[in-house]
């Protein structure tokens, strides 16, 4: 699914794209659940997204966030968006998103990705889970979800091994 855009140059969309998560598969580490209202984060069970619930929620992703926790890229923020996600698919056991980094805004963010981007994950946001009872409680395997953003984070401290995220080069060349 891709969110159209006017095909324009602009500077301050510095393009990127990634691996947010993994289908059918146990995470590594345990999903962090937080409670928005009262900002309070508990540890529960290794996530798994079932591919229906991905295809189903595909069309939340578009339009929302890529976030960051500004000065440290280890925890989920979800009122720091640095960025936008304009596409959303599931390509083999993986869900990639495509999008732009708000570049003159943070330029921070843009070198950090330039220098380190091999220490940077991703990690799925998302509210209105429904979780599969006969899983509980030793994993959340998710039925059915809202994605509200994707955090930018450090390798190791997301769920999923293997997420990724870079700037997509060519494009950008082309644009400069």
């Amino acid at each position: 699914m891709k969110l159209n855009l006017p095909e324009i140059e602009h500077r301050n969309f510095v393009p990127y794209e990634g691996i947010a998560a993994f289908i059918d598969k146990a995470s590594e580490r345990p999903a962090h659940l937080v409670n928005f209202e009262t900002e309070q984060i508990e540890e529960g069970a290794p996530i798994s997204f079932t591919r229906a619930a991905v295809e189903a929620a595909l069309p939340t992703l578009l339009g929302m966030g890529l976030c960051f926790q500004e000065g440290s890229y280890q925890n989920h923020a979800p009122r720091s968006k640095c960025g936008l996600i304009t596409e959303a698919w599931v390509e083999g056991d993986e869900l990639r998103i495509r999008g732009f980094i708000y570049g003159l805004d943070f330029p921070d963010v843009v070198a950090e990705l330039q220098k380190n981007y091999r220490h940077l994950a991703l990690c799925p946001m998302m509210r209105d889970l429904e979780i599969d009872p006969k899983t509980l409680p030793e994993l959340f395997s998710v039925l059915k979800m809202t994605f509200t953003g994707v955090a930018l984070m450090r390798a190791g401290t997301t769920g999923f091994d293997g997420t990724t995220i870079r700037i997509r080069r060519a494009e950008l060349n082309a644009a400069a």
